[in-house]
């Protein structure tokens, strides 16, 4: 069958774009579908059927359901039928209007579930920019919180590819306070509207295409292979023209399915990035094994991997300084397990030993992930090359810790308790969480001894319950932490705040 123009005179009247209001125009289905696809890119296959349509207004054309008309407020044309006048009567179109409204959900969310079939394993999702405008103005109308893409998918598929008009997201930046989130079988995406302009600015194509693949381990590196083990990988990619999108300015939320197996605990499941040299970098994540997903957020787009750590539960405890009827036993062995502390030695951990300024800024680097440091070095005590030269430099430039003073940073000097509060204070704040909650310290006999400036940490340490008194009666804030009590602190931390 040939493709055709569209018809522009409906039973001896002519009619254009926008000859019956702004929104008026020509349209068309096939097969009762309208395509995401301008008129010359669809390629039509025998036995399509094909239908013009002239609207008044388009945006009723098509609910957030899906692309298929719910009904037709127009003339149509047929390539094999006579015209036909196809009005509905006002209780239909009533009623289709509040199907739309219908879609948005308790958060304030748009919600636009496109239908699309699987071919060869591969959903290829493409959403239209008039789609978008409508799901835009709704969201503009309604302050909505995020425009959502959930399509809705037949048969199976290992590859899930969602397509979008960049003027589309352009449009959603500038007009919307929106987040943009996709969710596929094969995974979910969140990008803060914040990061939508970014996006846009680095696209080198009309469109941008976030792609969600389960891989197939034989298709990676000898070396990656090796490190993937058993575990599911997943390569997340944004493409644009002949450009791959793979970085960006602040963090957005993936979201990847996990299936626990026989035996295995949610807690343990684990979200690992892959690099190119087969290298395995764990990411802090948090599974919900009601909804089957491991969550975390990225600055770039690349392999990951999930499954549940390899950790044991039973612990060889190598430290001939700790003995399992201490009262610090089960936080030496977390802080151990998770890598978060080393012992002295191969057989010492120390635990009563001081623990100093630059030994707590490194525990939080590690709790971290080690990300990569960028900034420069302020302190003239603290020398390049040491194992806690980035950790002190990260930990500063993060608003973390501030030093003394003059450039010092009092790298080896014993941390005091208010101190470490200080310093948990301002790290979960830079991570996001709620540090609303506290305490009046009047039951302590020192409370008053507590520096102005760390006032606010110690009513909040206290009351997570990281810090206690060192008495009925005694807060001791400016007295030494030790080992032992710094890696109960910190389980505490994690537990309780984390």
């Amino acid at each position: 069958m040939a493709w055709i123009g569209a018809p522009s005179v409906l039973g001896g009247y002519r009619l254009g774009e926008f000859d019956n209001g702004k929104n008026s125009g020509w349209m068309y289905t096939v097969n009762g579908y309208h395509p995401n696809l301008g008129l010359c890119e669809y390629v039509l296959e025998d036995g399509d059927e094909i239908i013009w349509h002239y609207v008044n207004d388009y945006t009723l054309e098509t609910s957030y359901e899906g692309s298929k008309p719910k009904y037709v407020n127009s003339w149509l044309i047929a390539s094999d039928v006579s015209p036909y006048k196809g009005m509905v009567d006002e209780s239909q179109k009533n009623a289709e209007s509040s199907l739309i409204e219908g879609t948005l959900e308790e958060k304030g969310e748009v919600v636009l579930k496109p239908e699309v079939t699987a071919k060869n394993g591969v959903a290829a999702v493409s959403v239209s920019a008039s789609d978008m405008k409508a799901a835009i103005e709704e969201a503009k109308k309604n302050g909505s919180s995020a425009i959502v893409i959930e399509p809705k998918i037949s048969g199976n598929a290992t590859k899930t590819t969602v397509t979008v008009p960049k003027s589309s997201l352009s449009s959603m930046a500038s007009k919307t306070d929106a987040d943009l989130k996709i969710i596929t079988p094969s995974g979910r995406i969140s990008i803060p509207n914040a990061e939508l302009s970014s996006l846009v600015s680095q696209a080198s194509g009309s469109t941008i295409t976030v792609g969600f693949e389960s891989v197939d381990a034989k298709t990676l590196t000898e070396e990656q292979q090796r490190a993937v083990g058993e575990n599911v990988v997943f390569d997340i990619s944004m493409l644009s023209g002949d450009k791959n999108i793979t970085s960006f300015n602040s963090k957005i939320t993936i979201s990847l399915p996990y299936t626990l197996k026989t035996g295995e605990k949610a807690e343990d499941v684990t979200v690992w990035y892959l690099n190119d040299k087969g290298e395995l970098e764990e990411i802090e994540s948090k599974y919900d094994k009601s909804s089957g997903l491991a969550e975390f957020k990225t600055a770039h787009l690349s392999y990951y991997v999930v499954g549940v750590s390899e950790k044991q539960d039973e612990w060889k405890n190598p430290f001939t300084d700790v003995k399992t009827s201490d009262w610090f036993f089960e936080a030496v062995k977390y802080v151990v397990q998770n890598e978060l502390f080393a012992g002295t030695s191969e057989t010492e951990f120390s635990p009563n030993a001081d623990m100093t300024r630059a030994m707590l800024v490194t525990v939080l680097y590690r709790m971290e992930g080690k990300p990569e440091v960028t900034a420069e070095n302020t302190f003239t005590d603290v020398l390049e090359g040491q194992w806690h030269t980035d950790a002190v430099i990260w930990a500063n430039a993060s608003g973390i810790v501030t030093g003394y003073g003059e450039g010092k940073f009092g790298t080896n000097d014993p941390i005091t308790r208010e101190q470490m509060a200080a310093i948990l204070y301002r790290y979960a704040q830079m991570k996001g969480y709620d540090v609303t909650k506290t305490v009046e310290l009047a039951e302590y006999e020192d409370a008053a001894s507590v520096s102005s400036w760390a006032e606010s940490a110690m009513k909040w340490a206290v009351s997570q319950g990281l810090i206690t008194g060192t008495g009925s009666t005694t807060l001791s804030p400016s007295g030494k932490a030790t080992r032992a009590q710094v890696a109960t602190i910190l389980m505490r931390y994690i537990e309780n705040v984390k």
